[in-house]
């Protein structure tokens, strides 16, 4: 018999809660919201982190195709 328990909804955070828990490091983020013009992120979920961008990047877990986004904390 297969599970038909789904996967728990990642934590989405705001851009403070992200900057506070991967402090001095990249974050690859998905599910963005952020502002059009100003492009201030207002909360996302972060995908992957690393101390460098290609670290962040080989740590991110997409959901299919998602679009993302990186940015030094």
């Amino acid at each position: 018999m297969q599970s038909t328990a789904s996967r728990p909804e990642p934590l989405r955070l705001t851009w403070p809660e992200i900057r506070r828990a991967y402090p001095d490091q990249w974050v690859v983020l998905g599910a963005l919201d952020s502002d059009e013009v100003t492009l201030e992120v207002h909360t996302a979920v972060v995908r992957g982190a690393g101390r460098t961008r290609r670290e962040a990047e080989a740590n991110a877990h997409r959901i299919d195709d998602e679009m993302t986004h990186q940015k030094y904390t």
